[in-house]
């Protein structure tokens, strides 16, 4: 980069304001790992719905601006749309000229109302170089099929439809943007017709403790890190754990760190414990956890069960593999990424996934190669080179 007096002209304004909370997705993530490292070079401004500051206290030339007064309680969708409307409504007083030679914004996320905020200071600034960040695939119409891997009619939710018609609203105000950044590059050659300046996003580990690779010294044999949701495939779990059950005959503990709601059958657990009861596993269910919390239950589990159908990385495998726990997946574009500790399986063939379940579990010399291949694998995912890898855009824009 060129020297601090370059630096000091320009001013970085970070777009989150669909925020609400701290409880991080895997776009959340890469808000708080990149802003923090980029407010150590350059002024920022930060835009949230609402968030505590995700920049470590004493770093100078940082303004972080709510606009909300406090972190409202989200709710169901129906009132986050609602929220929607009034935190774009609110941040329209900030849509003004900036009083700095040189500024790059940074809508961090698809939703409309990050977008439009964008767009308006693209409008206001049409010398700004703005980023548009999507950390989504692109979605299938949903009146065509279920999604883009299950190819089969069926009338769509409202959801689905308004996530499918977000994400078309943001390919419409992207193309006022200088760079469109995105998750995963399995949609490469579609995003290239939308914006010719594509950045794709390598996402970093969060996790640098040492890993556990022995399996003596694990206390489960599976573990399920997410949502309850169809697109996270647990509606694939039961079959696959009878699966298990019917060619390895041993008392399994399972456990799942996740939400006990699901957006689509409300009381996930009872539905799940239903549909498993007879298979005689240990199930435990945990709740979110996050942090060192997370890690550890991670640690002492043998293996993440990850049979997630659309992704844009997968966080929870490079959570996985960093704390030296085997993943088994479904083998599918968007996880190309996805190359070492893991075990993959055709795309809803449960026999091969239950099958790659019990080779871990009974075979300890794969199970250390892949514990070793994947924390190895997960050294080379660092949030500094994510955040680095956009600086030669910001030297490019202020040499101009």
């Amino acid at each position: 980069m060129g020297g601090d007096s370059k630096n000091n002209k320009m001013t970085i304004h970070n777009i989150s304001i669909c925020r609400c909370g701290n409880a991080l997705s895997g776009g959340e993530k890469f808000t708080d790992e990149v802003v923090s490292r980029w407010a150590k070079k350059y002024p920022s401004v930060n835009y949230f719905g609402w968030s505590q500051s995700s920049v470590e206290p004493g770093v100078c030339g940082i303004r972080t601006v709510n606009i909300l007064k406090d972190n409202p309680s989200l709710g169901d969708r129906f009132k986050i749309l609602v929220r929607y409307f009034i935190i774009i409504f609110k941040s329209l007083k900030f849509v003004k000229k900036f009083d700095t030679e040189k500024n790059i914004i940074v809508s961090h996320f698809d939703a409309w109302p990050n977008m439009l905020f964008a767009f308006l200071l693209k409008l206001a600034n049409p010398t700004a170089y703005w980023i548009a960040v999507t950390h989504n695939l692109v979605f299938p119409n949903p009146f065509l099929r279920q999604h883009i891997y299950i190819k089969k009619f069926r009338i769509p939710n409202f959801f689905e439809v308004y996530q499918w018609l977000n994400q078309k609203l943001f390919f419409l105000m992207q193309k006022k943007a200088d760079l469109l950044a995105c998750g995963n590059a399995t949609n490469r050659e579609e995003l290239l017709k939308k914006n010719a300046n594509l950045h794709v996003i390598r996402y970093g580990r969060e996790y640098f403790g040492e890993p556990e690779t022995s399996m003596e010294n694990k206390l489960y044999d599976i573990c399920f890190l997410g949502r309850f949701h169809t697109q996270k495939g647990t509606d694939e779990i039961p079959d696959i754990l009878r699966r298990l059950k019917k060619s390895h005959d041993q008392k399994l503990s399972v456990i799942f760190i996740a939400p006990k709601e699901s957006p689509k059958k409300g009381d996930y657990l009872g539905w799940l414990e239903k549909e498993i009861a007879e298979i005689g596993y240990d199930f435990k269910f945990l709740g979110p956890k996050y942090g060192v919390e997370k890690y550890n239950f991670l640690k002492k589990s043998k293996i993440l069960l990850f049979p997630s159908f659309f992704e844009s990385f997968g966080l929870v495998y490079l959570d996985a593999i960093s704390v030296g726990t085997p993943v088994v997946e479904y083998d599918l574009p968007c996880y190309d990424t996805h190359r070492a500790g893991v075990l993959k399986a055709s795309f809803r063939d449960n026999e091969a996934f239950a099958q790659n379940l019990k080779r871990l579990l009974i075979d300890q010399e794969l199970y250390k190669i892949k514990s070793l291949e994947g924390y190895n694998y997960s050294k080379t995912f660092d949030w500094d080179i994510t955040a680095n890898g956009f600086e030669s855009y910001f030297e490019d824009y202020c040499d101009r």
